[in-house]
């Protein structure tokens, strides 16, 4: 049944509108960022979704950009949202940071970046697919204290987030710690 795939991904985040038909206004739907919101996608009891084309797109900055579309024969899902960061592990002289990415399709690209927008060495990230979306971890270990910011790209569809972290790095551990742990090492 075509129709399933389009009911059941009706669930998306953002501020965004929906078009069901060229000569109908668009609805606009407006939530808080990282709110749920349920957005319209009705059909008449007799409608073919074959020939309908279904767009939901968010606006941000006055610049309308698509999260999902449904056009009778595919859909596709919408973009990622903001990463989870934080430090796993850490010493004295390093911390162990993680940028974690559920769900997001299509497939995103992860970096990590200090205060200044430099870009800090990772370890190669864990990838697993599930049906079409992905869930992605990438780690890095930094060695200063700084604030650090876990960007999210998928230049498929224009779409970019990021979540920053603080870390201090001391010669005094607050909570303890096995100091003689060598730094996590990086490429794999």
């Amino acid at each position: 049944m075509k129709l399933l795939p389009l009911l059941s991904l009706c669930l998306l985040t953002w501020s965004a509108a929906t078009f069901g038909d060229q000569h109908e206004p668009p609805v606009k739907v407006i939530v808080m960022q990282d709110s749920d919101a349920i957005l319209p996608c009705s059909l008449g009891s007799g409608e073919d979704i074959e020939s309908r084309r279904f767009e939901w797109t968010k606006d941000y900055e006055k610049v309308s950009k698509e999260v999902f579309m449904y056009d009778g024969t595919a859909s596709h899902p919408s973009a990622a949202s903001k990463p989870s960061v934080g430090t796993v592990d850490q010493t004295k002289d390093w911390a162990l940071l993680q940028c974690e990415v559920l769900g997001a399709s299509p497939k995103p690209q992860l970096q990590w970046q200090d205060s200044d927008g430099n870009l800090v060495p990772a370890k190669d990230p864990q990838e697993e697919k599930r049906g079409g979306s992905y869930d992605i971890i990438l780690q890095a270990a930094v060695t200063k204290t700084d604030t650090y910011r876990c960007v999210v790209t998928q230049k498929e569809i224009n779409h970019h987030t990021q979540a920053e972290t603080f870390v201090y790095i001391s010669d005094i551990m607050v909570n303890g710690g096995d100091f003689s742990r060598p730094t996590p090492q990086l490429g794999g």
